[in-house]
């Protein structure tokens, strides 16, 4: 570690006198998406799943379905074998469209609250709606399933399906399944399908731009010599969508030659840009970035880019980091606020981990 570096870096930071001031935000919060579940004593009055029975009872209610019914529901819907799932299928297709769509969204808000629910069965099931709205949200509900019996239904939707938004859906949980073959979790003869169907999508400028900027983001996760041509020209596009995903594929290479771009992308003025560069520079583990995160993950006011920029000082790791990540948590002490200090704490804990020699 180099300790004149670090003198400097602490005398850099704007409108400071020293790196304990850092001035974090009084009004950051975290929105949970779930209103009618973000309060644990209607969880805790549900003290039985219910039965079968009882799910398909409260499925027929349709439109007379309420609001204070859905906690019982979703449990209801939850850790169902595919048998039972399908003998939901009658009273999920009687359900008004606008009724299935936010019932899948209840179901996608419920599972990032508690990860012990399992809707692999229903989104099976709704995978197969008539709605690709539905379809769409019954593919993220599948997120952690790793089986080839879905990732071949993945490959299936991108090449097949005609909802813009369910085959962009589709690559995302495509890009996990070509990752898996990286670590070769996944055999390598099957997961050529993956990737030759995200290869194809990019290559066909008739797709739409959603449909591309996805097959090229989940074509990132895989080592292969056409992949930096294919982020340039993502990269070149006049489109600042398809930028934000270049940016994104650019992280997800591990390729160091993106090293450049990315710090410059970091002070970009559309923040999905600045979001994806910042988590490039954590993913690719850039040492240069360690000053500019540090101001973002004190003094930036998008809390999705703080966050990452506290994720990110946590994956490149080291004494420095580190030391900014403790002063961080000092000042989330001080503000009471426990969802940033449980994300500096897991980055701490991360950071901790590594060694960083910053010249």
């Amino acid at each position: 570690m180099n300790d004149d570096y670090d003198d400097d870096f602490l005398d850099e930071f704007d409108d400071l006198d020293e790196l304990s001031e850092l001035d974090l935000e009084d009004d950051y919060h975290l929105e949970l998406p779930l209103e009618e579940l973000d309060d644990d004593s209607e969880f805790k009055a549900i003290t039985e799943k219910p039965s079968l029975a009882e799910t398909e009872q409260l499925l027929r209610l349709g439109k007379n379905l309420k609001p204070a019914q859905y906690p019982s529901l979703i449990y209801g819907l939850s850790d169902l074998s595919q048998e039972e799932a399908t003998s939901l299928r009658p009273a999920w297709r009687a359900l008004e469209t606008t009724k299935r769509r936010d019932l899948t969204q209840q179901l996608i808000d419920a599972v990032e609250i508690n990860y012990l629910l399992d809707y692999r069965s229903i989104a099976l099931m709704a995978i197969e709606d008539e709605d690709p709205q539905v379809r769409a949200s019954a593919v993220e509900l599948l997120w952690d399933d790793e089986s080839l019996e879905v990732m071949h239904k993945l490959v299936h939707l991108v090449r097949h399906d005609k909802g813009i938004e369910v085959r962009a859906s589709a690559f995302t949980g495509l890009g996990r399944f070509i990752l898996l073959g990286e670590y070769d979790e996944v055999p390598k003869e099957e997961i050529q399908f993956a990737q030759t169907a995200a290869y194809d999508s990019w290559k066909n400028l008739n797709e739409p731009v959603e449909v591309r900027r996805r097959a090229l983001e989940a074509f990132s996760n895989c080592t292969d010599d056409r992949l930096p041509e294919m982020i340039t020209e993502a990269y070149k596009s006049h489109l600042p969508e398809m930028r934000v995903s270049a940016i994104y594929a650019m992280g997800r290479s591990y390729d160091s030659q993106w090293t450049s771009t990315i710090l410059r992308e970091m002070d970009n003025e559309n923040p999905q840009i600045r979001y994806e560069a910042v988590r490039a520079a954590g993913e690719l583990e850039i040492k240069q970035a360690v000053q500019q995160l540090g101001k973002l993950a004190r003094g930036e006011h998008d809390r999705e880019i703080m966050l990452m920029a506290i994720w990110s000082l946590g994956e490149i790791g080291g004494e420095l980091p580190t030391k900014i990540l403790q002063r961080l948590s000092d000042k989330a002490e001080e503000s009471d606020d426990e969802d940033l200090i449980d994300a500096i704490d897991e980055a701490i804990a991360i950071a901790s981990l590594g060694s960083i020699d910053i010249i």
